[in-house]
């Protein structure tokens, strides 16, 4: 999108993706079925949060020896950015 906050899927004529297949190719060659994610962004805009959960249910019991940290997915992702 324009502003960077979402991820559309389309269909282009070459594999650099810079010129645009006309409207209705896709639905022409897949049976009629419409682009999916074409209009609709696939990642949510929502925001998750980084620190680790505390014990539920016993899912995190082993880990209440240490103090509560960031999660890996979010340790990995910000080391990866640079910052």
């Amino acid at each position: 999108s324009s502003n960077g906050k979402k991820i559309h899927l389309g269909v282009f004529l070459e594999e650099t993706c810079s010129i645009a297949a006309p409207k209705g190719i896709y639905e022409a060659t897949h049976y009629g079925d419409s682009l999916p994610y074409s209009k609709k962004s696939m990642v949510d805009s929502g925001c998750i949060s980084c620190m680790e959960p505390k014990e539920v249910d016993y899912q995190n019991y082993w880990d209440q020896q240490d103090p509560d940290e960031a999660t890996e997915v979010c340790t990995n992702l910000y080391e990866i950015a640079g910052k």
